[in-house]
């Protein structure tokens, strides 16, 4: 499981972190695979995404969350599925009020199951890029630093434990704008002062 985020912002009154983007998620399942001399040396087949199993993916952090699934995924002859999701999500995280609106914040997104747990479906993050920024617009803030994580929670649902895929996330803003004063702020080098 990995993420590409293409947009954040953060309510800081409110604890509201929001975020879009695309959730890649890959797994295999050799039972699917095929030799392709058999089959006109075709390699990859497009499969609509009803079709085959996927996993249940679900922010346990979110205050609301919608994903939209694309309509189709990659399946190779090595039984590899690839699967990229649209997601919009808003969850909560407790602001760093220091230096507000300023200071360094730092979120985090818990994807997982309640359903899928750990022993029939492992969660993993890839050796590299599990976040990219590529995409990312800034509107107002900065991404300073990334990472992900593995956790495991108690599920009340199942005598087993959810494993989580927990992507941190900090962040600073770079600009605001006041609509009640009607000025546009700027943070100095030392961020302890504000240029208007």
């Amino acid at each position: 499981m990995s993420l590409n985020i293409r947009y954040i912002d953060m309510d800081l009154s409110r604890g509201r972190f929001s975020m879009s983007g695309k959730m890649k998620i890959t797994w295999t399942d050799q039972r699917i695979g095929w030799d392709p001399t058999f089959y006109e040396n075709m390699e990859v087949v497009y499969l609509p995404f009803s079709k085959d199993w996927s996993p249940d993916v679900f922010l346990h952090n979110g205050l609301s969350d919608h994903f939209m699934q694309t309509k189709v995924g990659m399946l190779t002859y090595q039984g590899d599925i690839n699967y990229e999701i649209s997601v919009h999500s808003i969850s909560a995280c407790t602001p760093n009020l220091n230096l507000a609106p300023w200071g360094l914040q730092i979120c985090s997104l818990k994807f997982g199951s309640w359903i899928n747990t750990q022993y029939e479906v492992e969660y993993r993050l890839p050796k590299r890029d599990q976040i990219v920024l590529e995409d990312f617009i800034g509107t107002g803030w900065k991404i300073v630093n990334t990472s992900g994580r593995l956790q495991s929670i108690n599920n009340p649902l199942a005598k087993e434990p959810v494993h989580l895929v927990v992507f941190d996330i900090t962040f600073q803003r770079q600009d605001h704008y006041d609509a009640g004063k009607g000025i546009h702020m700027k943070p100095k080098i030392n961020e302890t002062e504000y240029e208007l």
